[in-house]
């Protein structure tokens, strides 16, 4: 789910009337507004659509398996509101340890750069392109201090990125770390990282062994927006990790940072949520609910 032009984005690959995408608006009750896209090989179709950050009225749509990203863009014009495809890029995967991989959480960064994660080792877990998809180099450390191996840092270190602006950050799903970037000068810069909950693993022979009875947490969002940073946290054991059950796949606790870097506030939401975005203004926290898909919203505390 995206906050695009104080608009809700949601998009599924089963997605229901036979298209993958919702528009829903930004209010008390949020309402569905409008829907877009569809599954197949033509314009605003996909494959199996995994859509990414957004950045003023545009956001990209990575499609699954076919090495392409879709540039989309919400078009306002006197009372409709549809979703427009600017265009259609191919990318080439990336070589790690002898493999090719496909780079995944492609966003929109200022006016012209796009991230995505390339799960690269030291000073290439990120690669950097324009917004033609011509490769522009590869930066960024993994959030894992050990060494290990490519298809591990794929496994283990898949996760969330959120953009605002300038600024990015990451956030992997199984290891509780953060890091924080800023494009100064065309350069991604890492200005900070932490580790925001505790995480039990040892790594052996290059792969990760999570302790089954103290690995505790998953992530599932990051969000970002006006001073804070939010962190969708489930604090299960992995091992207990189960999709069939609300109380071990959706998440009801947000850690909140500031853009310096310190952890301010731990939140804990009376519903719990596998997905959520950021209302435009900062005020509310929008989320969905586990199992029965329903859309609800939280007001936000004032940070001292």
């Amino acid at each position: 789910m995206l906050t695009v032009d104080s608009l809700l984005i949601s998009v599924a690959a089963e997605g229901s009337g036979g298209r993958i995408g919702r528009i829903y608006s930004i209010d008390d009750k949020p309402q569905e507004i409008g829907a877009f896209g569809r599954i197949g090989r033509g314009p605003l179709e996909f494959v199996h659509p995994e859509p990414t950050a957004a950045a003023g009225t545009r956001f990209l749509i990575r499609n699954l398996n076919c090495r392409e990203v879709a540039m989309m863009e919400i078009v306002k014009m006197h009372d409709s509101i549809r979703v427009e495809e600017i265009d259609r890029m191919k990318f080439k995967p990336v070589r790690h340890d002898g493999i090719d991989w496909e780079p995944a959480h492609f966003a929109l960064v200022g006016n012209d750069r796009i991230v995505a994660v390339s799960y690269g080792g030291k000073g290439a877990f990120f690669s950097l392109y324009d917004t033609k998809m011509t490769p522009q180099g590869t930066f960024g450390d993994p959030l894992i201090d050990e060494e290990i191996s490519a298809s591990e840092r794929r496994r283990c270190l898949n996760g969330s990125l959120a953009v605002d602006g300038n600024d990015f950050c990451y956030v992997p799903n199984d290891i509780p770390r953060i890091a924080y970037y800023r494009m100064i000068d065309g350069s991604p810069q890492e200005l900070w990282r932490d580790t925001f909950y505790e995480s039990y693993y040892t790594v052996e022979g290059k792969q990760v062994r999570y302790n089954q009875t103290r690995t505790v947490g998953i992530t599932h969002r990051v969000a970002m927006g006006g001073n804070y940073i939010y962190i969708l946290f489930l604090d299960v054991p992995i091992a207990k990790a189960n999709i069939s059950h609300t109380e071990t796949f959706a998440a009801d606790i947000v850690f909140v940072y500031d853009r310096k870097g310190y952890k301010v506030a731990r939140l804990n939401l009376n519903q719990r949520i596998y997905s959520m975005a950021l209302s435009t203004d900062q005020k509310r926290l929008y989320g969905v609910v586990y199992p029965d898909n329903r859309l609800v919203a939280f007001d936000l505390p004032e940070f001292d």
